[in-house]
């Protein structure tokens, strides 16, 4: 290196090492411009690129790097990591595989390699590395928090379990570690264990949203109401939610009595259905109230609660009609919303369009056998797989004899529905023309044509316990559950709902005859 180039490079690195980035990058392209090739040259301005996330041009000027120095370690982790900043985990595999044959032994590069395969979706492999880590270095809490975070993706939550404990122990500042160890036995059914830790994550971070929020849900299942709703608040930071108006505007309702209240429903269709139970406990207390709501609710909600005006969000509102402002959730808390709150009221808050129902009587063709409903999958985009059951699994419920089954199932389930005729050579009753996603009034009415319902935790269960249609409930173990369905047999929430409870093993088998002796025994008194 020329001296005027050892005096840029020189200059550069000072101005790297406290920060001033801009002044590190001009001295190192005037070193460039004076034809300078030297690889710490080279590589100082591809580093500097990659720690302000500019990572093109750090790609490019770490390849040239590499070409100088091919065997160097540091050059090739240092791109691969640029290939991870730009998720290009991938190409980033290959500049891993040379800086580690480099330098074996180097923990960051293991540490990194094992985090672009997480990316791959390789997670046995990563695992593999980030035990070389704790090989090298027993107190490693990094690779035992990134372990951990591997076991979570394939299930294997008592293995997550203990690298999170461990990771705790070793870095007890750390929050994110503190949470999913709580996250790990939420997964394993440890409620209580589970409140413990995201309250250490808390105590850690005051504004750890997501700990926040599942210290809520955690309260909340376990029926502690005032705290669960007190903490509530916290899922809107999730899920970036706005109100329509600003709070310096429109106010956030506090439960007095006001003229004109708009009520956001913030959450997925089945909730919304849940929350709109509240309705009946406010008119006495609001002149007038507005309710967003999924569009394909509508109609039915305006039926069912008699003076309140439902829209959808994209019905232009205006600040100066409203006196107040809440979403559902936040009514929850606001009224200390619990199962004895309703306890006087009739269970049965939703009401079917009579003449819808007619018709759907008439296209099925009803018999006068049991009619029994089904429906075994959920659309939910986060837990829809966890709470859904294969069709097969209802075998021996639609093999009972004197029973007329009743397609509920919303979606394209031709295949399904085809697979367990083949299995039990008797079909379910559908009305192919419907789309039971789009049009919940059909749906609804179904939904009371049939005598018993079976399904998962989904939207036809909403339906079916509002209209106090008799319901087995089949419920996940942990992953997918959701709040609202306690550790009960008969639901605080809707009367007519009987829950059956998945096995801590995931599997279906003794929920599913159970409800078949039970269903049985319905069936005989029937008849």
């Amino acid at each position: 290196m020329k001296n005027i180039d050892k005096n840029y490079y020189e200059a550069a690195i000072k101005n790297f090492e406290r920060g001033d980035f801009a002044t590190a990058k001009l001295l190192l392209k005037k070193a460039i411009n004076t034809g300078c090739n030297d690889f710490n040259v080279i590589h100082t301005f591809g580093v500097i690129f990659a720690v302000e996330g500019s990572f093109d041009d750090a790609i490019r000027y770490l390849k040239q790097a590499v070409n100088l120095e091919k065997n160097n370690s540091t050059a090739n982790l240092n791109l691969a990591k640029a290939f991870t900043g730009k998720q290009l985990f991938q190409e980033a595999l290959h500049y891993f595989k040379i800086a580690i044959s480099l330098s074996p032994n180097c923990e960051s590069a293991l540490l990194d390699f094992g985090k672009c395969l997480y990316s791959l979706d390789d997670f046995d492999q990563s695992i593999n590395m980030y035990d070389q880590v704790i090989f090298l270095n027993p107190n490693s809490a990094d690779a035992y928090y990134n372990k951990g975070v591997s076991f979570m993706k394939l299930r294997r939550f008592n293995l997550a379990k203990n690298c999170f404990e461990k990771a705790v122990q070793l870095q007890p500042a750390n929050a994110e570690s503190w949470y999913n160890l709580g996250v790990a036995h939420e997964k394993l059914g440890e409620k209580i264990a589970a409140l413990d830790a995201h309250t250490s994550a808390i105590k850690i971070n005051a504004k750890y949203h997501e700990a926040l929020n599942n210290r809520s849900l955690l309260n909340l299942s376990i029926k502690n109401f005032k705290v669960g709703w007190d903490e509530y608040e916290s899922r809107l930071e999730l899920i970036s939610f706005q109100y329509p108006f600003s709070i310096n505007k429109v106010k956030l309702w506090d439960g007095e009595f006001c003229n004109n209240l708009l009520i956001i429903g913030e959450q997925g269709i089945g909730d919304q259905i849940f929350f709109s139970s509240m309705l009946r406990l406010i008119i006495e207390k609001v002149d007038k109230i507005t309710v967003i709501v999924d569009r394909r609710l509508i109609s039915i909600f305006k039926r069912s609660f008699h003076g309140v005006n439902f829209v959808d969000k994209e019905f232009p509102l205006n600040c100066d009609h409203y006196d107040a402002q809440i979403t559902f959730g936040g009514l929850a808390r606001v009224l200390e919303y619990t199962p004895q709150t309703i306890a006087d009221m009739n269970s049965i808050f939703l009401i079917d369009d009579e003449n819808i129902t007619a018709r759907q009587k008439e296209l099925i063709n009803f018999d006068k056998n049991f009619k029994c409903g089904i429906s075994w999958k959920s659309a939910n985009i986060k837990f829809g797989n966890d709470k859904s059951i294969h069709i097969k699994n209802f075998e021996n419920i639609i093999k009972i004899s004197s029973i007329s089954l009743i397609n509920l199932q919303y979606g394209d389930v031709t295949q399904d529905l085809m697979e367990i005729c083949d299995i039990t050579g008797k079909k379910i009753n559908q009305i192919k023309e419907l789309d039971l996603y789009e049009d919940l009034e059909a749906l609804l009415s179904l939904v009371k044509l049939c005598d018993y319902i079976v399904t998962t935790c989904n939207l036809t269960a909403h339906f079916a316990g509002a209209l106090g249609k008799n319901t087995f409930l089949l419920v996940p173990y942990s992953i997918g559950k959701i709040w609202y369905w306690h550790e009960e047999y008969t639901s605080s929430w809707y009367p007519s709902i009987k829950q059956f409870f998945q096995d801590s093993d995931l599997t279906w088998d003794n929920a599913i005859n159970k409800i078949v002796r039970e269903l049985r025994a319905e069936v005989d008194r029937k008849n």
